[in-house]
């Protein structure tokens, strides 16, 4: 199978606390990985590494052919990768619908000043836009909240939202960082049949458990 992502002896070090030791595996196209391992195993930091929030130690993370080594966080964005955190980064004072719209005027590099200027090429991204949006929102199930504030939403709607604005950004590689932390039965059960409709849709993911 072709792979998408290859982490090659990747190692980060925190002064003199190494919390990753040459760690290597590879995602191939169409396929799920987990990674599994206790609290304080570097299953974070192995994401924070790779989207360009570290930078790493040593070790080289390759994805698609092209090292992102030394590419920023909107870099690697900008190249097909997307994550959820552990800890949810939602905007909570912004809609539901406002979060998955920054998300996707992120991803378009649509210039402030085409819509100050009403061009009619930012009308168009913008309508555009809002299109996706609204598709993105039935697919994870939050249409009927779309106006509703972010923080007040149920926690499992939350995670929902999260995994939203990711896709917002039309990654071909997601990033899922414990994705069913904190839920409730119902809620994990509604969250994998989330996952398998982005399965079903042909994007790879990678996974963190505890």
């Amino acid at each position: 199978m072709m792979s998408i992502l290859k982490v090659n002896d990747l190692t980060k070090k925190f002064g003199g606390v190494t919390a990753l030791n040459k760690l290597s595996f590879e995602v191939n196209k169409g396929e799920t990985l987990g990674l599994i391992g206790p609290n304080g195993s570097g299953k974070t930091t192995c994401f924070n590494v790779i989207t360009g929030m570290f930078s790493a130690t040593s070790g080289d993370v390759i994805f698609q052919g092209r090292s992102l080594n030394k590419k920023s966080v909107h870099e690697i964005n900008l190249s097909g990768i997307a994550r959820t955190f552990q800890n949810l980064k939602i905007f909570p004072r912004m809609t539901v619908w406002d979060n998955v719209l920054v998300a996707r005027f992120a991803k378009s590099g649509n210039h402030r000043w085409k819509d100050v200027l009403c061009l009619p090429s930012s009308l168009l991204d913008r309508k555009r836009s809002e299109d996706e949006v609204a598709q993105i929102l039935d697919f994870v199930g939050l249409m009927k909240f779309a106006h509703f504030e972010a923080e007040s939403l149920p926690y499992g709607h939350k995670r929902k939202l999260e995994i939203g604005r990711a896709l917002a950004t039309k990654p071909e590689l997601l990033l899922l960082d414990e994705p069913a932390a904190g839920m409730n039965t119902q809620e994990t059960g509604s969250l994998l049949e989330l996952l398998e409709k982005l399965h079903e849709l042909g994007i790879n993911r990678l996974m963190v458990e505890g």
